[in-house]
């Protein structure tokens, strides 16, 4: 089924983030795979926290998959519950309690020792952390990368759905004009380019922002007990990225 515009209303998200939990939590034979794929999609800014809070690359590596091995064997996704609120929240509140365990026990992880969910591979994040200054917190810089990582597979499901209409020049040509803090080209220069006039242009972009806009609202919201809180977290979304362009 196609949407006026002619995208797709499926989304690339098919699993929603506490649909997820509920097959971690349930044991079987699915688990860890679910496990898995939480992990890719949420390692990041929480790798970015670890860094933030004084650990090396390496041992940050290691404390971000023995994190979510931890979830696993110690069933903590067991007290996970739609109903709680916001899953941003409660991973960060598990890994710093995960971290405060550690560090009270004296314990570090030793590499090779446990199951790697996923390969980490961090020179992305090790990257953005360059641009953060030591007035950030931990808190923040985890917000941070929290809003990029959104805001990215947002731009990859555009990038996909464009490339299915054969337009993957309009997007590319397009893709400037979404992020709100970012220099944009010359209307006028880009209406050429595309052979278009500057009206049809602007409603081009008019629709494109729209779009991606409700991309990052069903991702966000599959993270949400009440999706009446999907509009407060997209403030929240915006004002992590305003931070990050300072």
């Amino acid at each position: 089924m196609m949407e006026a515009d002619g995208f797709a209303n499926e989304s690339l998200f098919p699993l929603t983030s506490w649909t997820m939990l509920a097959s971690v939590r349930a044991g079987d034979a699915a688990s860890e795979s679910a496990l898995a794929e939480l992990c890719r999609r949420y390692w990041k800014p929480l790798y970015v926290y670890v860094r933030y809070r004084g650990h090396n690359r390496e041992d940050a590596e290691d404390l971000t998959q023995g994190f979510f091995q931890s979830l696993l064997t110690r069933n903590l996704f067991g007290r996970a519950d739609a109903e709680r609120g916001r899953l941003r929240t409660f991973l960060l509140t598990s890994l710093q309690n995960f971290l405060h365990e550690r560090a009270r026990a004296g314990a570090a992880w030793k590499r090779g020792g446990r199951q790697s969910f996923v390969p980490l591979d961090a020179e992305d994040c090790e990257a953005a952390l360059m641009a953060y200054t030591a007035a950030d917190s931990p808190e923040s810089a985890y917000d941070r990368h929290w809003a990029i990582d959104v805001t990215g597979k947002a731009l990859a499901v555009m990038e996909h759905e464009y490339a299915a209409r054969s337009a993957a020049d309009h997007f590319d040509a397009l893709k400037a004009y979404l992020m709100p803090e970012a220099a944009t080209p010359d209307p006028a220069e880009t209406a050429a380019h595309l052979g278009m006039n500057e009206g049809t242009l602007r409603v081009a972009i008019h629709r494109l922002r729209a779009r991606f806009r409700a991309i990052i609202r069903a991702e966000i919201a599959a993270t949400l007990a009440d999706e009446s809180d999907a509009d407060a977290e997209m403030r929240h979304l915006v004002a992590a990225l305003r931070r990050d362009s300072r």
